[in-house]
């Protein structure tokens, strides 16, 4: 049986496309480093490169899922925060 590896991130730190390929770099979030103001500090962890159709396919799915989660009322649409 083959191992499956999962990979925990806090968040994307950035999103480059260049050449037809899209680079997400992952972030965690630092438990010893701090920003100036006091917060923790973001660590690079890993980069997610993918040619345009997967980045595409992977963005709609995500869509997909967000809508579904709005409308469970799970999270609150973008100009809902307060």
């Amino acid at each position: 049986m083959s191992e499956t590896k999962n990979l925990f991130s806090d968040g994307v730190q950035d999103i480059v496309v260049q050449n037809g390929v899209a680079r997400s770099d992952l972030f965690a979030y630092s438990a010893t480093e701090k920003t100036n103001d006091g917060k923790p500090a973001m660590d690079f962890q890993q980069r997610v490169v993918m040619p345009l159709p997967a980045f595409t396919q992977t963005f709609s799915a995500m869509e997909r899922v967000m809508k579904e989660l709005m409308e469970r009322g799970v999270v609150a649409k973008a100009d809902q925060k307060s």
